[in-house]
């Protein structure tokens, strides 16, 4: 049988230290170790318990207490992630150590390093949701517009290939339309579930909302080309087609592609004087 005096945790926890390989003498100095706050020795006593542990439950609790103790009482989240890491790395489906990092990936310290840890465990248990939850706070917390533009493009297939849910897939691909308009892979995946969903009002009125947006001509004479092919041959727009060549032309006079476009649309709809005009365009640019 082993004793301390709880009246005087400190005394008796440096008495017991012959005592260390006991598993009693080792909760006992957990407990006084704990009620004197003497975190440091109560840390390594915990890091003791783990290789007196006779069971996997066991060290695994004992992981998770040092990553508390670490959270908690030390202040230093970084290795406090580092020791719930070590957790799910013995035991994927802790739910405690989940949680906790979870709290952390929604809190203001280290939020990026605990993301990085739930990410791909998330992916394993296929729990999407929680794993979209956990994109975003790292797209939140990314400055760089590149890798931001990726994470939106990962969040957008999760939605569209693992939840089903389209209209969120379309709204994270014009999240990264907006940072670079000029992405061509963006623009793809977008015309891409357009043709899935026949959503092609929604995509004219993003690539409007975009080339309004714009101030570099060349990028806005691009969105408005696109705009006004989808508004012509994907939902029978013939004038708002023309409006926007017409704006492309205001921009650009001598763009031939809406040149030609102009001249293929006034002839096959006999709109005489505007073809007209529109040759004048051309012989002025000859």
């Amino acid at each position: 049988c082993i004793q301390f005096d709880l009246q005087a945790p400190e005394p008796a926890a440096d008495a017991a230290h012959g005592l260390l390989d006991a598993p009693a003498a080792i909760a006992a100095l957990d407990r006084l170790y704990g009620q004197a706050e003497r975190w440091l020795d109560q840390l390594q006593i915990l890091e003791r318990a783990v290789d007196a542990a006779e069971t996997p439950d066991e060290q695994t609790a004992y992981r998770f207490r040092i990553g508390g103790l670490w959270e908690s009482q030390l202040g230093d989240m970084v290795r406090a992630i580092e020791s719930y890491r070590e957790v799910l790395s013995h035991d994927p489906g802790h739910l405690p150590t989940i949680e906790a990092l979870d709290r952390i990936v929604h809190g203001d310290n280290e939020p990026m390093a605990a993301a990085q840890v739930l990410a791909p465990l998330y992916e394993q248990l296929a729990e999407w949701e929680h794993l979209i939850d956990v994109q975003e706070v790292m797209i939140a917390h990314t400055e760089d517009p590149e890798t931001r533009i990726e994470r939106l493009h990962l969040v957008a297939q999760i939605h569209e290939r693992q939840v089903g849910e389209f209209d969120k897939a379309f709204a994270a691909y014009a999240r990264a339309l907006a940072l670079d308009p000029q992405s061509e892979n963006t623009i793809a995946q977008l015309e891409r579930l357009a043709e899935v969903t026949s959503e092609w009002e929604k995509y004219a009125q993003l690539l409007s909302e975009q080339a309004a947006a714009v101030a570099d001509p060349l990028v806005k004479v691009a969105l408005l080309g696109r705009l006004a092919q989808t508004l012509e041959l994907r939902l029978g727009n013939v004038d708002g087609a023309v409006e926007r060549y017409l704006q492309i032309l205001a921009i650009d006079p001598e763009h031939r592609e809406s040149i030609a476009a102009l001249d293929r649309i006034f002839s096959n709809s006999q709109r005489w004087p505007e073809l007209v005009e529109n040759l004048q365009r051309q012989i002025a640019i000859t």
